[in-house]
């Protein structure tokens, strides 16, 4: 006998306002969503706060690891490695491998910022976004800067969450700095 034949599916609305169906009845209860209306959910407001604060830690641990990039190529240029081979002395002990592998920690931090983003847009039926996008995105510091910027009167106006790599095509456009 197949598990078909004991399938019973309920019906109601969840206070998101979303459609779910109980697909095993019984003891053990699972839901599945069926149609999501986004229009029709209301994000809580404190937790905009939480995704945009999530956002500016994906542009500041960006920062980090540009700022660790380009050290390592001003170390490798000639010319230009008497102007950081003091900071590596200060806080690399004076190895240029601890740079490397505090770089390496920086990417991690990178990724795992863009994963609670992501998270976070899983959890609130938000599009993810694509960490590589984000890394070109933020690779200048200009552009870093016009992202926290943003971000920042994001936080402070309370407006509702939408993909970070949107963000350019959303506001940079509307306000020229």
């Amino acid at each position: 006998m197949s598990k078909m034949s004991n399938l019973s599916i309920e019906l109601q609305e969840s206070p998101e306002k979303r459609t779910v169906a109980d697909l095993l009845g019984g003891d053990k209860k699972r839901a599945a969503i069926l149609r999501v209306s986004q229009s029709d959910y209301e994000y809580p407001a404190n937790t905009w706060k939480n995704y945009w604060q999530l956002c500016l830690a994906v542009v500041d641990a960006a920062g980090d690891l540009a700022g660790k990039d380009k050290m390592l190529m001003n170390f490798r240029d000639k010319s230009k490695a008497f102007n950081v081979k003091h900071v590596i002395d200060k806080y690399y002990d004076g190895d240029v491998n601890q740079l490397k592998f505090a770089r390496e920690e920086s990417v991690k931090n990178f990724f795992k910022s863009v994963d609670e983003v992501n998270w976070y847009a899983r959890n609130h039926d938000l599009d993810q976004v694509s960490a590589m996008t984000l890394m070109g995105l933020l690779e200048n510091e200009k552009n870093r800067e016009k992202f926290r910027r943003h971000i920042k009167r994001h936080i402070e106006s309370g407006h509702p969450p939408f993909e970070l790599d949107d963000l350019p095509r959303r506001d940079f456009r509307k306000t020229r700095a």
